[in-house]
């Protein structure tokens, strides 16, 4: 998922203002706007009663990890995709643009090979913080989908299960803390400006 959103916010700031940039700005306004559970149900409807694709519930093989790992992941990637394209068009008037520009590098080399990397820094950390969310938990996909994750652990708050609940929140904790530590390691890599010295 992720590939597919740097590739659909690169190449609609390429073609900024063309019909691909429309087909991709509609493509993630949608993705962004429609409701997990929506989603849910309509892949189920479509891949599962209507064609008999993939199954719809359960994780005994492969093909039951299609359709929740989808409805997680296009609303989270859509978003990705108009933020990318929005600070690589905003990069395009800084300094070093405009130098490349002046020693005559094409439009399409200076925002793959330059601009990309200096707009990558806001995904990283919107990749870490949905990452965490998602290895937490989403106990609506999760339920849709018949799906045992740690996001039904949640559940226990009803049941007043307190020792199930202290370990969710422990775990949780833990795993925000470890996953945003790697995100700021993955800024040093990015960006080498950052470096301490």
């Amino acid at each position: 998922m992720l590939a597919i959103t740097f590739i659909l916010g690169i190449s609609t700031a390429i073609y900024s203002d063309g019909l691909l940039d429309r087909i991709g700005r509609l493509m993630a306004l949608l993705g962004s706007a429609i409701p997990s559970f929506w989603l849910g149900f309509l892949f189920i409807y479509l891949f599962s009663v209507q064609y008999g694709l993939l199954p719809s519930m359960g994780r005994s093989t492969w093909q039951h990890l299609v359709l929740p790992a989808l409805t997680l992941g296009l609303g989270v990637g859509a978003v990705y995709a108009r933020v990318l394209r929005t600070n690589m068009l905003d990069m395009l008037n800084q300094n070093f643009v405009k130098a490349a520009r002046a020693r005559g590098m094409s439009k399409r080399r200076i925002l793959v090979f330059q601009v990309f990397k200096h707009a990558l820094l806001p995904i990283v950390t919107m990749i870490g913080t949905s990452f965490a969310y998602m290895l937490g938990g989403s106990i609506i996909v999760e339920s849709i989908f018949s799906w045992p994750g740690l996001g039904r652990y949640i559940m226990s708050i009803n049941m007043r299960d307190y020792p199930v609940i202290q370990g969710y929140v422990i775990f949780t904790s833990v795993l925000f803390v470890a996953i945003h530590t790697i995100v700021d390691f993955i800024y040093v890599l990015v960006d080498p400006r950052l470096r301490v010295r």
